[in-house]
């Protein structure tokens, strides 16, 4: 199984194809307002340069950038259609909570909306917690069994309160999760796959 996976819900960009043993190509820049012009680069380069067939399309779904998930959705779900691959939707907390080590428990995983404003969702080991929430960083506030906060973004420097770990958003994290939840996730049709936009407390899709 080869995974072609793609990271767009922030300013993360970038491409990856993984193995349930190894990493065959991985492309990632850190640049705002580029993945309508590198996601395809990036794409192409992984395809040829893996030189393996791509068993399916994973996507990092959100929550996150709205620009960012519409363009790594849509590039995705042309990717499926074209190559007549299934697609793998990866909640990209999920995602990130994966690549954690598990002894850090409870914990919660954040990534920067707008603003003031952060996606958060708690976890316990690779178990959902709590659904993915929009809320306010000043209104953030970790129950006392949690022991770490992940996320990416600089929102809690100044705080004392709590320690507050970064763990970047990424296409190699999207292809693990892809790997290890495919039979749960994954979809033979690209018009069920759609980005987890979260406005105002509420899933959107």
């Amino acid at each position: 199984m080869n995974i072609l996976s793609i990271e767009s819900t922030t300013d993360v960009c970038g491409v990856c194809v993984v193995t349930p043993h190894e990493t065959l190509y991985y492309q990632e820049i850190t640049q705002p307002k580029i993945h309508s012009e590198k996601l395809p680069q990036f794409v192409h380069n992984a395809i040829h340069q893996s030189k393996k067939p791509i068993s399916a399309i994973a996507v990092s779904i959100g929550p996150g950038s709205y620009t960012g998930l519409r363009i790594g959705v849509s590039l995705a779900k042309g990717l499926a259609f074209a190559m007549g691959l299934p697609i793998i939707p990866v909640p990209t907390l999920v995602s990130m909570n994966d690549s954690l080590k598990s002894e850090d428990n409870p914990r919660f995983v954040f990534v920067h909306s707008y603003g003031e404003w952060i996606f958060v969702q708690k976890f316990l080991d690779a178990l959902a917690e709590s659904e993915p929430q929009c809320i306010r960083i000043k209104d953030f506030q970790p129950d006392s069994v949690v022991n770490r906060i992940y996320g990416y973004g600089d929102f809690f420097s100044e705080q004392k309160e709590f320690e507050v770990q970064q763990v970047c958003p990424s296409s190699k994290w999207v292809g693990n999760s892809a790997i290890k939840y495919f039979d749960l996730w994954v979809e033979n049709d690209i018009n069920k796959v759609t980005p987890l936009y979260i406005t105002n407390f509420k899933l959107q899709s």
